[in-house]
C-alpha cells in the first residue's frame, strides 16, 4: 500500500509530502481484509439484508450493509461451454475467500461527523428488485441532521449508476465527498 493509504509518518513524526495521516477526518475508511473464517456463498448472502438485481444480462443482489455490490453473476455466460455449468460470478461477498465487491461511500472534512461507510446499514423499501426502468433508493440518517439518499439504477446490460444526495437539516454546515473502490481478495 502507499503511504497515503496507511498514514505512514516519517521518523521525525511528520507526514511525508503528498500523504494524509490515517486519523485525518477526510481519509478513506479502512478497507476490509480477506476473511479468516469463511462460510458458503449461500450462507454469506443469507446473513445480510439485500435488494435483488435482475436485468437481461445480470442477476445478483446489493448488500444493504455498506450498500455494496457484492453478488453479481452474468446470466448468459457459464464457466464451461455446457449451459448447465455454473454462471460466471463477477462479485462475491467479503466473507468469501475470493471476495470481490464494489462500494461507494462518503468521507467528511468535519471532525466527528458520521457519514455512511463500509459498515453502514442502509434502509430500503421491502421487496424491491433493481432492474432496468426500476431504480432502488437507499437512505441513512446520521442522527445529527444529515440524511443521505442513494438512488441506484441499472441499464439493460451492465451499467450501474449511483446518484447520491445529502439533506442537511442541522444548524452546522457539512462538507462531505464520495469515494468509490473495488476490492478483490
Amino acid at each position: 500500500t502507499s503511504p497515503a493509504a496507511t498514514g505512514t509518518q516519517a521518523t521525525d513524526g511528520t507526514t511525508p509530502a503528498g500523504t494524509a495521516p490515517a486519523s485525518s477526518a477526510s481519509s478513506l475508511p479502512v478497507g476490509d481484509t480477506a476473511a479468516v473464517e469463511t462460510m458458503t456463498r449461500d450462507q454469506a448472502l443469507a446473513t445480510t439484508n439485500r435488494i435483488a438485481i435482475d436485468t437481461p444480462a445480470l442477476s445478483g443482489s446489493i448488500n444493504l450493509a455498506g450498500g455494496r455490490l457484492d453478488d453479481l453473476q452474468l446470466k448468459e455466460y457459464h464457466e464451461k461451454v455446457d449451459p448447465s455449468s455454473p454462471r460466471i460470478q463477477l462479485f462475491s461477498p467479503a466473507s468469501q475467500p475470493d471476495g470481490y465487491f464494489a462500494e461507494v461511500g462518503f468521507v467528511s472534512e468535519t471532525p466527528d461527523m458520521k457519514v455512511p461507510g463500509p459498515d453502514t446499514v442502509w434502509q430500503a423499501a421491502p421487496n424491491q428488485t433493481l432492474s432496468p426502468f426500476n431504480p432502488v433508493t437507499l437512505t441513512w440518517d446520521n442522527g445529527s441532521g444529515l440524511t443521505f439518499t442513494r438512488q441506484i439504477s441499472v441499464d439493460e446490460q451492465y451499467m450501474f449508476s449511483y446518484e447520491d444526495t445529502v439533506a442537511n437539516t442541522g444548524s452546522a454546515p457539512a462538507a462531505v465527498s464520495t469515494y468509490g473502490r473495488v476490492t478483490r481478495f
